[in-house]
């Protein structure tokens, strides 16, 4: 994606938006942290969406992941 961060500086963000992100109904609002708290580091909008969206894309891989264990507990 050509995107250079330091990895403290990431993780800094990616803690950020979460906190962010807790807040119901953050569809979006999410998304905007995510460009409001990586431009100060240099990153392009679009390179923040990006990151954004492929976020958005792992968490719903872990989730799909961890259905069935959830479902055999529910048993």
């Amino acid at each position: 994606m050509g995107i250079n961060i330091d990895l403290l500086d990431y993780f800094s963000v990616i803690f950020l938006i979460s906190i962010v992100a807790s807040i119901p109904a953050g569809v979006g609002l999410k998304e905007w942290a995510y460009i409001a708290y990586f431009a100060p580091l240099g990153i392009s909008i679009l390179g923040a969406v990006m990151v954004a969206i492929l976020n958005r894309f792992l968490q719903g891989l872990v989730n799909l992941a961890a259905l069935p264990i959830y479902l055999k507990s529910k048993k």
